[in-house]
């Protein structure tokens, strides 16, 4: 019984046959039992924990015909790396106890039936206790491994068949310094098993996701595909639609045009009564018809002029423009109508301001007259004021862009009705009207502010809006500086461009 190679071959053929077991045991779960659900899987473990025991008792070392000494005990202290549920330890004790009675009844066997049932309850315990104060792996296992190794020498010295003395002395000391580092290092190996199965399943796992994932990409992109050819259809169809509209459009112009120009000749004619043949009424009657046919070729420029910009088929024609003359101009044109209404019309050019600049006249005498002529519509008293002035570093949002830059500055201010901070951003839509009243009492179609916006765009510029409800409204429109002061290249211009616009905008 001190043959001490005999207990080092129980102990390392103990822990050989663990071991070899807990390899086929992870090939079969590898490639046949890893699709289970978990708790069928407890259950295998349990039987294969059992089984450990019954094959390490098989293989003890025999001290007597009955004393039978090995590390059964060895499944009871990693049955917490794989089970779930604590009363799973306590049935692998049992079933270890009973695998030990199997080798015949005695004394013995019933001390070592108790002992394996005993310390699955002291390895419950700890488990719970561990749990309770958040321990780590590590820490529980230590316990578990110490209190387990502890617990069986001192059973087996109370009531083992071998002399307490004899057991204490001769047998203890080295089998228990032994069973320790044993048990430490399968607990290790069993640990490092885990986490590799961990990582290998992981692993299968997320190999599984990227082929879902790229099926579904596939799935997506072919999705993509079918959608890319459906929006270029629509947009076939979208680009066939508008040349048919602007054809349509640029038709009816021509066929409109000509009887509506025949109409405002003649009743242009009927209105001057050069021959003294008609009445005051026919006159007056002939001065509708020609302010009507004149407001219907207004209404179809400007359909047309919309038409063109959605169809990207405006172009700019930038030359030389003199701003005192525009102002002039709309003073000539703005003048009688204030007069009309009682209202004062104040038109100023602030200094900085040049003299020519290089852009589309036509187009920024439009967008001018349409700001004042608004300004005229909707103020019943006080005072339309038409402003220009340069200003440096403002930021604006040019075609979707936010810009920081310096700009000429035409701004018609009003003392009309307002418009509400609700509607105002809607307010430069195609054919809207603030209210449904306004173009009942006011007139109007809703298209002049739309283009306006769209030609300053064309521009390069923007349209900027402040109103209050009540208190009137200010429409600036920003053109930009640099583009309006450089010429296209002519002597002549380049030559008034150093006369009038060296200097830099102040700024305001």
């Amino acid at each position: 019984m001190s043959d001490m190679g005999l207990f080092l071959k129980t102990f390392f053929s103990n822990i050989s046959i663990m071991l070899t077991l807990m390899y086929v045991a992870s090939l079969i779960y590898k490639y046949t039992l890893y699709k289970l659900s978990p708790n069928v899987k407890e259950i295998l473990f349990i039987l294969l924990a059992i089984l450990c025991g019954l094959t390490t008792m098989h293989y003890g070392f025999q001290f007597s015909e009955t004393a039978l000494f090995d590390l059964r005990f060895m499944a009871i202290i990693v049955a917490p790396m794989f089970v779930r549920h604590p009363i799973s330890i306590l049935i692998i004790g049992l079933g270890i106890g009973a695998a030990r009675l199997s080798f015949g009844l005695s004394y013995a066997s019933f001390v070592g039936c108790c002992n394996v049932i005993v310390m699955s309850l002291l390895c419950m315990l700890i488990c719970w206790w561990a749990e309770q104060r958040n321990w780590g792996f590590y820490r529980k296992m230590t316990a578990l491994v110490l209190w387990i190794n502890t617990a069986n020498v001192v059973i087996i010295a109370v009531f083992g068949v071998i002399p307490s003395s004899e057991y204490l002395l001769e047998i203890a000391p080295g089998t228990y310094i032994l069973s320790l580092i044993l048990s430490f290092g399968f607990t290790l190996l069993l640990r490092e098993f885990i986490m590799e199965a961990n990582r290998k399943w992981q692993l299968h796992n997320y190999n599984i996701k990227l082929k879902e994932q790229y099926h579904i990409s596939e799935e997506k992109t072919k999705e993509l595909q079918l959608a890319k050819l459906e929006l270029e259809e629509k947009n076939e169809q979208i680009l066939l639609a508008s040349r048919y509209k602007s054809a349509f459009l640029a038709n009816m112009s021509h066929e409109l045009r000509t009887p509506l120009n025949s109409i405002l000749v003649l009743s242009q004619i009927l209105e001057e009564n050069i021959d003294g043949q008609l009445s005051d009424e026919e006159i007056r009657y002939a001065n509708i018809i020609h302010s009507s046919g004149e407001e219907l070729l207004h209404l179809i420029n400007e359909v047309l002029d919309l038409s063109k910009i959605e169809a990207g088929r405006m172009d700019l024609d930038r030359s030389e423009f003199s701003i005192s003359e525009t102002l002039e101009q709309m003073s000539y044109t703005f003048q009688p109508i204030a007069m009309q209404k009682n209202i004062e019309l104040v038109i100023e050019s602030k200094e900085g301001v040049p003299a020519i600049i290089y852009a589309d006249g036509q187009r920024l005498q439009q967008i001018i007259k349409n700001l004042l002529s608004n300004a005229m519509k909707f103020t019943e008293k006080g005072t339309v004021k038409l402003s220009v002035y340069p200003i440096r570093d403002k930021k604006g949002i040019v075609n979707g862009t936010e810009l920081m830059a310096d700009w000429l500055v035409f701004s018609v201010e009003d003392s009309g009705i307002g418009i509400s901070e609700t509607k105002q951003p809607i307010i430069f839509e195609a054919f809207y009207q603030a209210d449904d009243t306004i173009s009942r009492k006011y007139g109007g179609t809703g298209l002049g502010l739309s283009i306006s916006k769209q030609f300053a765009a064309l521009m390069g510029g923007f349209i900027e809006l402040e109103s209050q409800e009540g208190l009137g409204s200010k429409f600036s429109l920003y053109v930009p500086w640099e583009e309006i002061t450089q010429s296209q290249g002519s002597e002549e211009a380049c030559a008034r461009e150093e006369a009038y616009v060296k200097q830099e905008p102040p700024i305001i």
